[in-house]
């Protein structure tokens, strides 16, 4: 019965290592932000299963459950849950092989009218036509991030589309002074409930709104 238990518990032991082994500092990742979705990111720290990512499109390193990030390669995700998925990550396609939802390269393509294009989300952004075939429509985003097929496309002027539908809408004078007054609320709250988390581990496993520093200690992350 010794030998069972001393068995079992190596068992368990061997298995732990595995799990807490599995991320490198160093290697690529897909990471799940706050919204849900999969971003591309590098494991910048490793702390048993918290797991410390540094995002590719620069924001500020992220503390995450393990459970949280994938490998790049072998990741099981399904395309619609990688936020910045692009045609990079599987090699080139041929023209006749793209689907609709695919971020493309920037291409040389003559820019057309300006419209609202509908991104993953099921939000609208600024966006200009470059090529229509049926009802679908290739385009390129104001804020050059890439270009995509679409199948919904509403004209900029007179879209009829609802202020809550627009992903890229300037906000009105209210709404910012609504924002602004929600920041400061979060900032005030944050800041204290930050401030009296006293070891590392407490902090990181916030995953958002602190961040320790061996300097500070922990702190409001403050977005």
């Amino acid at each position: 019965m010794k030998k069972l238990f001393v068995c079992v518990g190596l068992f368990f032991f061997s298995g732990l290592l595995i799990a807490q082994s599995q991320f490198q500092v160093g290697d690529l990742v897909y990471a799940e932000w706050s919204s849900g979705g999969y971003y591309k990111a590098t494991v910048s720290k490793v702390e048993g299963d918290i797991i410390e990512v540094k995002w590719q499109d620069g924001s500020s390193p992220t503390p995450l459950d393990a459970k949280k990030i994938r490998p790049r390669k072998d990741h099981g995700l399904r395309r619609d849950q990688i936020a910045d998925w692009d045609a990079s990550d599987e090699g080139a396609k041929k023209p006749g092989e793209l689907t609709l939802w695919e971020v493309l390269p920037l291409s040389g393509k003559k820019a057309g009218k300006q419209v609202y294009a509908m991104y993953t989300n099921g939000l609208y952004y600024k966006a200009v036509e470059l090529e229509k075939k049926g009802a679908d429509t290739l385009v390129r985003w104001d804020d050059n991030s890439g270009e995509m097929w679409t199948n919904s496309v509403k004209p900029r002027k007179g879209h009829g589309l609802k202020a809550d539908l627009i992903g890229d809408r300037e906000l009105t004078k209210a709404e910012l002074a609504e924002r602004e007054k929600a920041k400061q609320v979060d900032t005030t709250k944050y800041e204290i409930s930050c401030s009296k988390l006293r070891s590392r581990m407490d902090c990181m496993r916030t995953f958002d709104p602190c961040v320790w520093s061996d300097r500070t200690g922990c702190a409001y992350r403050g977005y």
